[in-house]
């Protein structure tokens, strides 16, 4: 098992923000982790097709860097329309670092955008991709016209915290941490 004491400024990280169609991916590598390779994994076909074309990108990448830990954002419920789809595919992804052994946090997306912004939004107030966006680069200086790209940032930055590399800046953030747990493959 993973501890939060085996963690160090040299560890290969990775954020995910899982969809069905398409993928941010976030990796922090090199020496002190001073590295980030961004990658959005597009998927061809439909269906289960589509989720194994995922999962292999993500193999792919996953031998490159071979992450020590790894960040993803929990499932979306809102759409109904694309739940099994979104299902296969994070159902792969997870069984790819649970093969792995890699064990991950899985962040709810409501608790990501108030880990980002302060605020988890609401159907009246919604965090936007934009707010997302500008709090990345007034925060941490980190520009990405890919909103999944975004999205897999703050995963990452969401994993730095949770494992002690970059402690939470602000209460909206350490209540954030609080709450997650290790996914042990």
């Amino acid at each position: 098992m993973l501890r939060k004491e085996d963690i160090n400024l040299g560890t290969v990280m990775i954020g995910i923000d899982g969809a069905a169609a398409k993928s941010g991916v976030v990796i922090r590598h090199g020496s002190m982790g001073a590295e980030l390779h961004t990658e959005v994994l597009k998927c061809r076909g439909k269906g289960l097709t589509r989720a194994v074309s995922q999962a292999g990108l993500l193999q792919n990448l996953m031998e490159q860097y071979d992450p020590l830990c790894a960040v993803i954002e929990g499932y979306g419920l809102g759409n109904k329309f694309s739940l099994a789809t979104l299902v296969e595919a994070g159902t792969l992804l997870r069984l790819e670092l649970w093969h792995r052994g890699v064990p991950w946090v899985e962040v709810a997306p409501k608790s990501l955008k108030l880990f980002a912004t302060g605020r988890g939004g609401s159907k009246k107030k919604p965090v936007t991709k934009a707010q997302m966006a500008n709090a990345a680069k007034e925060q941490y200086e980190f520009k990405n016209k890919s909103h999944d790209i975004v999205d897999a940032f703050w995963l990452l930055r969401v994993g730095m915290d949770f494992w002690g590399i970059a402690p939470a800046e602000n209460p909206h953030q350490r209540q954030v941490i609080s709450r997650l747990q290790i996914k042990k493959s």
